[in-house]
């Protein structure tokens, strides 16, 4: 506005995550006892997004029958709803994924909140994807968070093997490998959590203003 862009131009798009209001959400939320007995002592793999063909499940569908098949231990859940929501529950059954997968449905936000304060790897597998929140959603958290390397903000706000890993889209092959690495070292996960909270805490508002700013002053200067 101060420069003059017309207001009927302007779009309000927080894609950083509300920080506090996320721990808040996660710690404030009453625990889902009948969930809490299912997952008990496993690990979980959580998948978040709307159930459509550019997000991507089917990989993961793929890749959990694979760990299966090599004895992994560990559950999964599957939280929103979308138009292929009846395929990928056949898909799971055909694949024999009913002992290690819930599909939770669509969760509002004090829900979304506490499922990923629970959970020990966030998956994001879209194939496009322009950011994809849930990363850092996660890893404010301070998950391990893997991802593909078509999601935009994995690639803005993930080292591979330092804060999260990052794995080719719609590979399940190298996605299974990954997550086999994952559910088998407590702490890969647990360091791979630490560094992303220490990454997603400086990923704020302020930052994008001051980057901004920033870019504006270094094209003005250059100008002269």
């Amino acid at each position: 506005i101060a420069v003059g862009c017309p207001k009927d131009k302007l779009v309000n798009f927080p894609y950083v995550v509300n920080q506090k209001r996320l721990w808040d959400l996660a710690n404030e939320t009453a625990p889902d006892s009948g969930l809490t007995a299912i997952i008990n002592n496993k690990v979980v793999i959580l998948f978040s997004g709307r159930m459509i063909a550019r997000k991507g499940l089917e990989s993961l569908l793929m890749a959990a029958a694979q760990l299966i098949k090599e004895g992994a231990c560990f559950m999964m859940i599957i939280e929103g709803d979308g138009p292929l929501k009846y395929k990928y529950k056949n898909m799971a059954n055909e694949l024999n994924l009913n002992r290690n997968i819930i599909f939770a449905g669509f969760s509002q936000m004090d829900r979304h909140a506490y499922l990923l304060s629970v959970f020990d790897i966030v998956v994001v597998l879209s194939i496009e994807d322009p950011w994809g929140i849930v990363v850092q959603e996660g890893m404010i958290l301070g998950k391990a968070v893997c991802a593909s390397d078509a999601v935009g903000s994995a690639k803005d706000m993930i080292q591979n093997g330092i804060n999260g890993i990052i794995f080719p889209a719609g590979d399940w092959h190298t996605l299974a490998n990954k997550l086999k690495m994952l559910l088998h070292n407590r702490e890969i996960r647990v360091e791979l959590g630490n560094q992303a909270k220490y990454t997603a805490e400086d990923w704020t508002p302020k930052r994008n203003i001051d980057n901004f700013f920033a870019k504006i002053v270094y094209k003005s200067f250059n100008k002269l």
